[in-house]
C-alpha cells in the first residue's frame, strides 16, 4: 500500500511502551505500523529524535463561542489548541446560548465544524432546570454533561441556563437522569454556602486583597462538596467526574470510592501542579481561578496523587478573559473574572516536569489522551497508536528549550496569559497531526479552518 503520510522513524509513546517505528496513515487513519524505513507515501515526515504520542485530548475547556468573540472564538481558540500540541478539546457549554437542549448542541456543532482545526465534543449542561432535556442532549451527541454546584455570576444567567444546580435535593435528581444515560457527570465541587459565606464575610471586612481569593474557597469547600458527589454517585450509579480538583484530601476521598466501586474519575490541571497560591499574591486577578491556587505543601501532596495513580486526567480549564477584565480588579480580587488561558500552555508544563523528573512521558500519554479517550467513550479511535485509530499525534521535542511569550500566543485571551509568561520550560509540541492531516509545525499553522471534526461517544445505550 501506498500512503498518504508516513511517520518516518518515529519514537512511539504510549501509556506502556515505547518503540520505534513508521507509522503509516491513509484516509485519516492509521493503517500501519511496521520496523523503520519499511512503508512508502505521498508525504514523508522524517520524525527522527522526536517523540510522537497519540493526539492530545483536552478534557475541559471554554471557548464560549458564540457568546463572547472579543474573549475567544472557535479559530483563535482551536489554533491555540493546534500550537499546543492538542487535537482534541472538549469543550464546555457555557456560552450564549447555553448548551442546555439537544437542539442548541446540535447547531453548536454545526457552526464550530466551520472553523476548527481540531476535532472537537461538546459537553451538554445538566442542572436543575433542564432536567427534561437531559436525554436530549445525550441523543445529539453530548461528550457528557457539567453541573455547577454554585450559581450563575450575575449578569450571566443566561450563559448558565441548565448548568448550575445549588439545591442537594434537586442535585440528587439531576444526577438520577445524567445515571440513566450513561455519561459522564463533570462536576465542578465547590460549597455554593460556604463560599458564600466566607466571601460576604471578608467583604464585610474590606479585606479584598488577591490572597482573600484562596481565603473565600478554602480546601474544604471542595472536599466537603466532593464528599457529598461522590455519596450521590454511590446511591445514583450516575458516573461522575470531579472537575479541576486541587486538593490531596478531596482525591483521595475520590480513590477509596473508587475501589469500592464507585464510578468516579478525577481531573486536575497543570496550574494546581505548577503554579501555587503565591502566584495569586504576585499576580492578583491574573491569577485568580476557581478554585483557587493552592499551598506549596498542597501542591506537593497532589504531585503524590497524581505519582500513585490517583488522579484519571489533566484538562487545562483553558477560560479566556480580556485583560482590560482582569485589570479592572485592582482594587478588588472579588470583581475579577475567574480563570486563566491554558491551552498553548499545558503540554508544555506538563513536558518540563517530565524533564525535571517527576514524571515520564509515558504517564502523561495516559493522563492527556488515553484516560480522556478511555473515560469519555473515544478509545481507542482516539488515544492510542494503533492499526484503525484516528491518525491524531501529538510530536514533541524533549530537547526543546524555550521561555513562554504571550506576543506569540494564539488565544486571543494572551494578554491576560501572565501565569506562566516568561518561565522557561524544556520539552515544546513542534508537531500536531490531526486525522493524518498537519496542523502545526514549529509553531506554524499549517491546516485552513474547517479541517476539526465534531465527534461523540460511542453509543452507550438508550435513554432508560
Amino acid at each position: 500500500m501506498r500512503y498518504d503520510l508516513v511517520l518516518a522513524k518515529a519514537n512511539v509513546v504510549t501509556s506502556h511502551d515505547t518503540f520505534c517505528a513508521d507509522i503509516g496513515v491513509k484516509d485519516g487513519k492509521i493503517q500501519a505500523i511496521a520496523a523503520p524505513k519499511s512503508l512508502r507515501a505521498k508525504e514523508v515526515l522524517d520524525v527522527t529524535g522526536l517523540q510522537v504520542l497519540p493526539g492530545i485530548i483536552d478534557s475541559h475547556v471554554h471557548l464560549r463561542y458564540p457568546g463572547r468573540p472579543d474573549r475567544e472564538d472557535v479559530e483563535t481558540g482551536t489554533q491555540a489548541a493546534c500550537a499546543g500540541g492538542i487535537t482534541t478539546i472538549f469543550e464546555m457549554p457555557i456560552s450564549e446560548p447555553s448548551v442546555s437542549t439537544g437542539e442548541i448542541l446540535t447547531k453548536r456543532a454545526e457552526l464550530m465544524a466551520q472553523d476548527a482545526y481540531v476535532d472537537f465534543a461538546l459537553y451538554g449542561g445538566a442542572g436543575s432546570d433542564n432536567m427534561s432535556d437531559i436525554a436530549g442532549l445525550m441523543q445529539a451527541g453530548a461528550i457528557g454533561y457539567k453541573t455547577f454546584l454554585h450559581a450563575a455570576p450575575a449578569g450571566r444567567e443566561s450563559e448558565f441556563r441548565g448548568i448550575c444546580c445549588t439545591d442537594e435535593g434537586l442535585l440528587l435528581e439531576v444526577l438520577k437522569s445524567v445515571a440513566k444515560t450513561g455519561l459522564v457527570g463533570a462536576i465542578h465541587v465547590e460549597s455554593n454556602s460556604i463560599c458564600e459565606r466566607l466571601t460576604h464575610t471578608l467583604r464585610e471586612a474590606g479585606r479584598t486583597i488577591p490572597i482573600a481569593h484562596a481565603e473565600s474557597r478554602p480546601e474544604i469547600a471542595e472536599i466537603a462538596s466532593a464528599a457529598s458527589v461522590i455519596v450521590m454517585a454511590e446511591e445514583t450509579g450516575a458516573r461522575i467526574q470531579l472537575c479541576h480538583m486541587s486538593t490531596d484530601r478531596g482525591v483521595k476521598m475520590a480513590h477509596d470510592a473508587k475501589k469500592r466501586g464507585v464510578p468516579i474519575t478525577v481531573e486536575t490541571c497543570p496550574h494546581y501542579l505548577a503554579a501555587d497560591v503565591s502566584d495569586l499574591e504576585r499576580l492578583g486577578a491574573f491569577a485568580r481561578i476557581n478554585p483557587p491556587l493552592r499551598s506549596r505543601q498542597t501542591v506537593e501532596a497532589l504531585w503524590t496523587c497524581m505519582n500513585s495513580g490517583m488522579i484519571d486526567m489533566i484538562g487545562s480549564d483553558h477560560a479566556p478573559y480580556t485583560y482590560e477584565e482582569k485589570a479592572a480588579a485592582k482594587d478588588d480580587i472579588f470583581v475579577a473574572p475567574c480563570g486563566s488561558p491554558g491551552l498553548e500552555t499545558m503540554l508544555p508544563v506538563m513536558l518540563n516536569e517530565v524533564s525535571s523528573g517527576r514524571t515520564d512521558l509515558n504517564t502523561l500519554v495516559r493522563l492527556m489522551s488515553e484516560n480522556p479517550a478511555r473515560v469519555f467513550g473515544l478509545y481507542p479511535t482516539k488515544g492510542s497508536i494503533t492499526v484503525g485509530a484516528a491518525a491524531d499525534f501529538t510530536i514533541v521535542d524533549m530537547g526543546a528549550r524555550k521561555s513562554v511569550r504571550r506576543d506569540k500566543m494564539r488565544t486571543k485571551a494572551k494578554d491576560a496569559a501572565l501565569l506562566f509568561e516568561d518561565r522557561s520550560l524544556t520539552g515544546w509540541p513542534v508537531i500536531t497531526v490531526v486525522a493524518g492531516q498537519v496542523v502545526m509545525r514549529e509553531g506554524q499553522i499549517t491546516a485552513a479552518p474547517g479541517v476539526g471534526r465534531f465527534v461523540s461517544p460511542a453509543p452507550v445505550g438508550s435513554w432508560r
